[in-house]
């Protein structure tokens, strides 16, 4: 009888112990998933950003004092403010600046000049025309002789917008606000760009 109950006694320790055993593993394995980073499954967070192209053969925009000659000395009869220019250093690449403002009787009007040298392929898009237009927005194509781009028009706002791109690199900003009746004719704005200057300007940067 005492044999028989340490066989039993036996028995019991047995399955215990393989119970505890079959348990482990389990326990390894819960901590295992739950220590993986919690970005893990979504895979469009781990994607890396487009890189965005450099030429670094054009390592210098047109000094901004040359840029500063292509501006309009006057605009419908009313003179520059004197007009400011600057640079800034991208990636090795010396990206020039300059704008002027003209301050008409019922509104006024900013033009300038940005040339992006090697880091034109980071700002193309945004002088490209929109595809999606804007509710209340008159928004038209612009063609240059050295380039492209479009116009924006709020009525409501009173404000005309021009983005253009020259030779893939140089930047021409218009913002014109105000009551001023020409200021809604494009062609009228557009030949304030004094694009055949620049683009000769650059002849001395490639």
């Amino acid at each position: 009888m005492k044999n028989l109950f340490i066989v039993h006694i036996l028995v019991l320790i047995v399955i215990l112990t393989s119970c505890v055993t079959k348990d482990s593993p389990q326990e390894e394995t819960k901590q295992t998933v739950n220590s993986l980073p919690l970005s893990f499954g979504k895979p469009e967070e781990n994607q890396q950003k487009p890189t965005i192209k450099v030429d670094k053969k054009l390592l210098q925009g047109i000094p901004a004092k040359e840029l500063k000659t292509c501006l309009p000395l006057s605009v419908h009869g009313v003179s520059m403010l004197s007009p400011s220019s600057g640079r800034s250093l991208v990636e090795g690449i010396t990206i020039t600046k300059t704008s002027a403002e003209y301050v008409f009787p019922k509104g006024n009007m900013k033009i300038t000049y940005m040339d992006y040298a090697g880091q034109a392929f980071s700002i193309a898009d945004r002088y490209i025309i929109p595809k999606n237009t804007e509710i209340g927005m008159d928004i038209q194509k612009i063609i240059l002789p050295h380039g492209s781009g479009y116009s924006r028009y709020s009525p409501n706002e009173e404000m005309l917008n021009i983005y253009c791109l020259l030779e893939n690199r140089v930047a021409v900003e218009i913002e014109a606000n105000g009551t001023e009746e020409w200021f809604t004719n494009q062609s009228s704005i557009i030949e304030l760009i004094q694009a055949d200057c620049i683009v000769n300007k650059l002849k001395n940067t490639y």
